[in-house]
């Protein structure tokens, strides 16, 4: 088996310190506010939250076109000759990733293109999976097997996140007004499921983020028979602390070996808004 070199996008959430332990490449979509654009990471993520108070308006957001993502697997195998690359992509049914990123490896050879059909966190749990299926296979063993394994974590993986306000997912169109007000009004939050790569609203939770972010937690976790190895507890800036703790303290109580956090990036706070938390996980 030749060594393989695990990809992704920035709609992965990853830390630094994920990124680094699991050596996984990250090429950046991309955030456009007042006619300019910013790779994902290189502003703070509330520059987005200032542009939409000050516009009520949320950035755009783009994909790596086919040319940004030729010259990344380009660079990646120039760093790394010989080399096989598994790239990990933002679900195809959310974005266009996953397509400019197929497009783009028909002139080249030994790059192999995995749909998370997921986003966030649960993408991130689909790549960081992937790192530890290569890390820990036979140097024999063939790659088409690998990347079959970890399709089959694609398909286990579970995520969701709840939001602390509608007002982004309103003005990016994905609710109406009317869902709107009402929401407000009755203190509603909405839990986003992923299903099948797209974002579907599953659920509506009353009350206050601090009362209504355990018993979604609790019930995500259950709901969904995670397996108790791993779990990644996303949040977007603005989330109370109180909160994370909480919540960390809850999957100890429940067993979870590992916890892992991912903060949510430019491009995912423009549709998650401040103080939004979500879940990610495997099911049995």
């Amino acid at each position: 088996m030749k060594k393989i070199v695990i990809a992704a996008d920035s709609g992965a959430d990853l830390s630094k310190e994920l990124i680094k332990e699991f050596d996984i490449k990250v090429i950046p979509l991309t955030v456009i506010m007042d006619n300019k654009a910013y790779l994902d990471g290189s502003i703070p993520i509330e520059r987005v939250y200032e542009y939409y108070n000050r516009t009520k308006r949320i950035p755009s957001t783009s994909a790596a076109n086919v040319d940004q993502y030729a010259a990344f697997f380009k660079k990646l195998q120039e760093e790394n000759p010989d080399s096989a690359i598994i790239y990990v992509a933002y679900s195809s049914n959310a974005s266009a990733t996953y397509q400019s990123a197929k497009i783009a490896v028909e002139g080249f050879e030994n790059i192999y293109i995995v749909d998370s059909l997921s986003v966030s966190g649960g993408f991130a749990a689909v790549t960081i999976k992937a790192a530890e299926i290569v890390a820990a296979s036979a140097p024999d063993r063939d790659i088409e097997d690998i990347i079959k394994e970890i399709e089959g974590y694609v398909k286990a993986a579970r995520t969701s996140f709840m939001p602390s306000t509608l007002e982004y997912l309103r003005a990016g169109g994905r609710v109406s007004n009317a869902a709107y007000l009402g929401a407000s009004l009755l203190k509603i939050k909405p839990l986003i499921s992923i299903e099948n790569g797209y974002l579907i609203a599953a659920k509506k939770y009353r009350g206050p983020m601090k009362t209504v972010a355990e018993k979604y937690f609790r019930e995500f976790v259950e709901n969904n028979h995670l397996v108790k190895d791993v779990i990644y507890i996303l949040s977007t800036v603005g989330l109370d602390p109180a909160i994370l703790k909480n919540v960390t303290n809850i999957a100890k109580e429940m067993g979870f070996q590992k916890i892992r956090y991912t903060v949510c990036g430019c491009v995912i706070s423009c549709h998650g808004g401040p103080g939004a938390i979500g879940v990610a996980g495997f099911t049995k």
